[in-house]
């Protein structure tokens, strides 16, 4: 089994770092090995100004992708379609300085257009946020094939994650009636897109004090969440930020075989110890307990106005402590309940991070001579 580590220049304000994982799955696949490219995405007003923009920047990542050896899986971070909903709505009201445009300006907009409603921001997702979503259906399909024509082979994007309105009560799935639906709820939602549409969809569970109060999102059904086993006979699962943090999925992935975890986040507080400890209890915990392999953490960072995220991208694995990877690069094992004697954590930090505590710059790649390194697979 190997990991292949491709860090590319940094691009001007829509990623942070674009790291390469090439993973080898313990079932033979045909084509040899799985890659999965992850954009640390850097939130800016002129990133999210309007869906022409979006799209352009999200299709210039593609053809880096393409050129840099292509991947069978893209991954962007929690709330990257989200935050594309309010800022075109700012902009539909003629903001024309976008590069001025901040929260502030957003919250003014929403609250002349909903005078009376004590959750402006809320009201505009149950208002709009079905056609937000239909827009990012096309924006991520497109970009989806513009990717495969461009390295020729299918791929997938999990595209971050947007509020959507559902009717209360309802399952995961939405169709169009819910917009008259007179008893509607938010929920947080990423989805799955393959060679073939949708592939799959899958709600935030347990919501933070921010989507809970300010946004009155409610959860998805815990139910729903499973693995999925992609068309190369890859299984990968995935949970939005704070879900990650429970073990309510450790067994269900397990069983099911999965080879990859990600967790999309958004770290809307400063990435200090405290934060990076915090970092530490969600997928290499999950690891640890669930016996995964491989897991795979993709960070929102910039700002929009006082609002602001941070939090490095890793990508975690369990190997033998005696092996050659776990001298050369920084092991941890935080947690021995559930692992045998010759196994531990790899944590293999690729971000880049500015850190508004610190006041500096983290070192961009904590392990430069990473580029290429086999890790041994222990046995399943």
């Amino acid at each position: 089994m190997s990991i292949l580590f491709r860090p590319q220049t940094r691009k001007l304000f829509f990623v942070g770092l674009l790291l390469f994982a090439a993973f080898f799955p313990p079932a033979p696949a045909a084509a040899g090995e799985f890659r999965v490219a992850a954009v640390q995405l850097e939130a800016n007003p002129e990133l999210f100004r309007s869906k022409e923009a979006f799209t352009a920047e999200v299709k210039g990542i593609m053809k880096q992708i393409a050129v840099n050896g292509g991947a069978d899986l893209v991954v962007f971070p929690e709330y990257t379609g989200a935050l594309l909903g309010v800022s075109e709505a700012v902009s539909a009201a003629g903001w024309e300085d976008h590069k001025k445009l901040n929260t502030s300006m957003m919250l003014t907009f929403l609250e002349g257009l909903y005078k009376d409603v004590p959750q402006p921001l809320r009201q505009f997702f149950l208002d709009y946020g079905k056609e937000l979503s239909d827009s990012l259906d096309r924006i991520w399909m497109d970009s989806l094939r513009f990717l495969q024509s461009a390295q020729g082979r299918p791929a997938y994007i999990l595209g971050g994650s947007t509020f959507v309105p559902v009717p209360a009560g309802g399952p995961a799935t939405s169709g169009p009636e819910q917009r008259e639906a007179e008893n509607r709820e938010l929920r947080n939602r990423a989805v799955l897109y393959g060679p073939g549409g949708k592939v799959y969809r899958q709600d935030k569970v347990y919501l933070t004090p921010f989507e809970r109060e300010f946004l009155d999102l409610q959860s998805g059904p815990r139910q729903h969440v499973r693995p999925v086993k992609l068309s190369e006979g890859t299984t990968i699962a995935f949970t939005l930020c704070r879900d990650t943090f429970f073990d309510d999925w450790d067994r269900r992935f397990r069983s099911a075989g999965t080879d990859l975890w990600i967790d999309i986040k958004a770290n809307g507080e400063v990435f200090d110890a405290g934060a990076r400890k915090r970092f530490s209890r969600a997928i290499p915990r999950r690891l640890q307990k669930s016996r995964v392999r491989y897991g795979l953490t993709v960070s929102l960072n910039g700002e929009l106005g006082p609002l602001f995220w941070e939090g490095p991208s890793l990508l975690h694995g369990l190997v033998p402590r005696s092996s050659a990877a776990a001298e050369k690069y920084r092991v941890e094992k935080l947690d021995s309940t559930g692992m045998s004697d010759d196994q531990s954590l790899l944590l293999t930090e690729f971000a880049v991070l500015e850190s508004r505590e610190e006041g500096s710059r983290q070192a961009e790649l904590a392990y430069e001579k990473s580029l290429s390194v086999k890790i041994p697979s222990p046995v399943r």
